[in-house]
């Protein structure tokens, strides 16, 4: 197995229409199949790069996942990423998906089959977005579910007062978890 997965077709036509199009893909893979204005390869070393404008990215699954998600993180939040979309494997309980508290997060329904693999992930997947054009009053705004359509996902924010519960396993909830498009809490 592998830490590289290509986006699918479907993900990258979600990306670009929410977008507008994409500046950087920092994490591309060797035939830079997103069409991105700048790629970063595995040789370019993209987490030592600086990052800028609308970033996609489908990052290196596994542990490295944790040091690119705290680089996406850093970079938007010193305005140097003006937008950006994260697809990562919907792992809520680990630590470097905690960090995308406050960010909408949409849930891929099924498997992802990722470039040529003969079979679905073994994983679910979450699509991740960063900018304030993408919250409305502590919702996913509208714009983020017009590209992310219900057929497809489930929008939500992902709440940040969501704690592991004592022993761990569940999520304590103090916060609803997840916005549908019909305006009720799940």
């Amino acid at each position: 197995m592998t830490a590289e997965w290509t986006t699918p077709p479907v993900v990258l036509t979600r990306v670009v229409q929410c977008l507008g199009g994409i500046d950087l893909d920092p994490w591309a893979d060797g035939g830079r199949t997103v069409p991105a204005a700048q790629h970063f390869t595995a040789s370019a070393d993209g987490l030592g790069q600086s990052w800028h404008g609308r970033v996609y990215i489908n990052p290196p699954y596994g542990r490295p996942i944790a040091a690119w998600i705290a680089k996406l993180l850093a970079e938007a939040a010193c305005g140097h990423v003006t937008a950006a979309i994260a697809l990562v494997p919907a792992r809520t309980d680990t630590a470097w998906f905690r960090q995308f508290d406050g960010w909408p997060v949409a849930f891929w329904h099924g498997r992802l089959r990722f470039g040529a693999a003969p079979h679905a992930a073994p994983f679910p997947s979450a699509v991740v977005v960063s900018g304030s054009r993408w919250r409305d009053s502590g919702k996913p705004s509208a714009p983020w579910r017009r590209c992310m359509s219900r057929r497809a996902v489930r929008s939500r924010i992902h709440p940040p007062n969501a704690i592991p519960a004592p022993g761990g396993g569940r999520l304590r909830r103090t916060a609803p978890l997840s916005y549908s498009e019909s305006n009720s809490y799940r």
